[in-house]
């Protein structure tokens, strides 16, 4: 091993061993990313097929596509159709 790649091992681990703490917003991340969140990988896993896979119509997914990002709190009719109206003129 050259002497550059133990260097860059010993930063490496000695960055492991940095004392960290865990905040909010590290909490919000974990729990509420849209990608590796724990929300979203337990959707992945228990619902998907559940509510999308089986549901037949576009329309039904577009309306469940829609709602989660409010959370848990209440969102109306007229907000559901901009945000559709939304995702159809700029899809992800």
């Amino acid at each position: 091993m050259s002497s550059e790649d133990a260097r860059n091992r010993t930063a490496a681990l000695w960055s492991l061993l940095q004392p960290r703490f865990v905040d909010h917003a590290d909490v919000l991340r974990g729990a509420l990313d849209t990608e590796t969140g724990a929300l979203y990988q337990l959707g992945v896993k228990y619902f998907h097929e559940l509510y999308f896979d089986q549901i037949g119509a576009d329309e039904y997914r577009d309306v469940l596509r829609a709602m989660p990002e409010n959370f848990d709190a209440w969102i109306t009719k007229a907000e559901i159709r901009k945000k559709i109206k939304n995702q159809r003129v700029n899809p992800e």
